[in-house]
């Protein structure tokens, strides 16, 4: 048996994992649950890994600045860093790629993936709030609402890219032999796009579900 080791592609960072800063909203009533996933605190290069032999998740954290000690310029600030982010990203957003990896086997049936890995990285990207002074208490009391929503919102986007991934690894891994191993390059390059392409569409569609649920968050003063 001739064995053949190649490290597959990376797929694109998804889009579209952002909120609206308008849209950021949840009811004053229901308190925030905490997330499942793991969502590291709201610091610039904070990282959380998992690696096993299926492969490795990178969860790093990233953030932007808004400022105001007021609540009406702390809210001007996240309305003006939310159109200077652009819809892909409003005030927060997750950006999730996959990566793929494999080794190439070729025996008398035929060509087989073996050692099937896949990475994933996640970047989650937060405000965070510098001010001068005493800030007031009802910014204090929206910020942290805001941000405890999000960090909620953004771990089960890492969640849902979890159980896509764990999809992924079962499809490259139920793959029939190919006549050969470019054959079998192509088939798991097409089986690894089927279920990204599913993952962005359900990431999509939980955004979607959140900004139908939402109510209050930020853009009040309590």
């Amino acid at each position: 048996m001739r064995l053949r080791r190649n490290c597959l592609w990376a797929l694109m960072p998804l889009g579209a994992m952002a909120l609206s800063a308008l849209a950021t909203q949840t009811s004053a009533q229901e308190p925030v649950t905490q997330p499942r996933a793991v969502v590291p605190e709201a610091a610039v290069g904070t990282t959380q890994s998992d690696q096993g032999p299926d492969g490795t998740i990178n969860v790093r954290t990233d953030t932007y600045q808004v400022t105001g000690s007021s609540y009406k310029d702390l809210w001007s600030s996240v309305q003006r860093a939310a159109m200077e982010n652009g819809p892909e990203m409003g005030i927060g957003e997750a950006s999730i790629s996959f990566q793929p990896r494999a080794n190439f086997e070729e025996g008398q049936g035929g060509c087989v993936a073996s050692d099937v890995a896949v990475d994933m990285n996640a970047v989650l990207t937060f405000p965070e709030w510098h001010h001068t002074g005493e800030a007031a208490a009802n910014a204090t009391a929206a910020f942290d609402r805001m941000l405890a929503y999000l960090r909620v919102h953004e771990a089960q986007h890492v969640e849902i890219a979890r159980e896509y991934r764990a999809k992924m690894i079962d499809a490259i891994k139920t793959l029939p032999a190919a006549t050969s191993c470019e054959g079998m390059r192509a088939a798991v390059q097409k089986a690894a796009l089927a279920i990204n392409a599913l993952h962005q569409k359900a990431q999509r569609r939980y955004d979607v579900e959140q900004r139908k649920m939402s109510t209050e968050l930020f853009g009040r003063e309590g």
